[in-house]
């Protein structure tokens, strides 16, 4: 009995024994392994990219809106009431066509009695002619009497002083036809601005006038016009060229406009530009043409301008995931030659947001690290991954 009691408990002993070992022996292991990884901690690797060469001829693409060609608003020039209206909306007109007449019962009795006027003042031109006339020859005949002693010279100063009487007034009655005939011409000129003519080939694409209306100068249709009429047959947009591409454009140059809804892109020219920058956008304006033969571009869609930008010299490029904007300026974090982190502050140019031009900072050997983490600090030790760039 005493003898089997001591196997039992040696039986017990030796498996309790065996349970701690098969428990405590792994654990054990595991915390040696994390302390000895917290003392020698793993380097992070990171990838990264060799920067580019850009191309010196590249595209630039710019949205715009498409204008027309020429547009102005058709005002009244005389008061009156609109007799007739030739012309609706969306018409398309010839320059010099009769667009509409108005009515000015007013202004065609003030030509009138100017007319009148003008008359009357050209038979008194020829009243005052014949009274000169007469008193001329007055005059000659007594100063050839006064030579002769046959009249008093009292009597030959009289007729000399009514000659030139007669010649002022002829003066004044001749400024008083060129009076009226100017006043005559000045409302003929109104008459004519009773016919409203196209200035230009175009389309009609507002009217804010009817029949009946009353029309003025400063009254109905002072505002926005009889009528509002475009050139559509060319067509032409304004785009902001950027800063480090303006020289790069020029007058003359070949472009082509993209819209959305055409799969073709039209074929343009690059007409003016602004000689200036835009303080504000650092951008300077340029105005591209384009022919509307088909008629399918309209004033006011949305367009993108295409140009064929080429450059003096090609500059370096990094993928925009590599470039940090931070207080301190505009950085990307280079792996140095012992495989260290350093962040280098450089000039950005061209954005196209896949890509971005270095003008300064890069000497194109560098390894730029693409997505820098948390982990990407000054001076901290990376394993560096060269990185696969999708080319586009």
């Amino acid at each position: 009995m005493h003898k089997g009691y001591v196997t039992f408990m040696l039986v017990g002993t030796i498996g309790l024994g065996g349970l701690f070992a098969a428990g405590f022996v792994p654990r054990w292991q595991r915390q040696a392994a994390l302390a000895a990884e917290t003392a020698h901690p793993a380097i992070p690797g990171v990838n990264f990219v060799l920067p580019t060469r850009a191309d010196a001829a590249s595209e630039l693409t710019l949205p715009g809106e498409l204008k027309a060609y020429r547009e102005t608003a058709i005002y009244a020039r005389t008061t009156g009431y609109l007799k007739r209206r030739l012309v609706d909306l969306g018409d398309h007109v010839r320059e010099g066509q009769l667009l509409a007449e108005i009515e000015s019962p007013e202004l065609d009795k003030e030509l009138g009695a100017a007319r009148a006027s003008l008359a009357q003042a050209r038979a008194n031109l020829v009243q005052a002619q014949t009274d000169m006339a007469f008193a001329r020859t007055s005059f000659e005949r007594w100063q050839a009497l006064r030579k002769g002693g046959n009249v008093a010279s009292q009597e030959a100063d009289e007729k000399a002083a009514a000659y030139r009487s007669k010649q002022a007034q002829v003066t004044a009655v001749t400024a008083a036809v060129s009076a009226s005939a100017t006043n005559v011409q000045r409302l003929q000129a109104l008459t004519n601005f009773e016919r409203v003519t196209a200035p230009f080939a175009g389309t009609i694409t507002a009217r804010n006038v009817d029949t009946g209306a009353l029309i003025s100068p400063t009254g109905g249709g002072a505002t926005q016009g009889l009528f509002r009429l475009v050139q559509t047959d060319r067509l032409r947009i304004a785009v902001g060229v950027p800063q480090v591409d303006v020289a790069a454009v020029s007058s003359g140059q070949a472009a082509q406009v993209v819209l959305r809804e055409r799969p073709e892109p039209y074929p343009a020219v690059v007409a003016r530009t602004a000689g200036a920058l835009d303080p504000l956008t650092r951008t300077m304006t340029v105005e591209v043409e384009l022919a509307n033969k088909d008629g399918k571009l309209l004033p006011g869609m949305y367009a993108q301008v295409k140009l064929a930008a080429r450059h003096a010299s090609s500059a370096l490029q990094v993928p925009g995931t590599t470039v940090l904007n931070r207080s301190e300026g505009t950085l990307v974090a280079v792996v140095t030659a012992d495989n260290k982190i350093h962040f280098q502050k450089i000039k950005p140019g061209r954005d196209d947001g896949a890509l971005v031009e270095v003008l300064e900072g890069l000497k194109g050997d560098e390894r730029v690290v693409v997505n820098p983490g948390d982990e990407v600090h000054e001076g901290a030790a990376v394993q560096p991954v060269a990185a696969v760039v999708e080319k586009k």
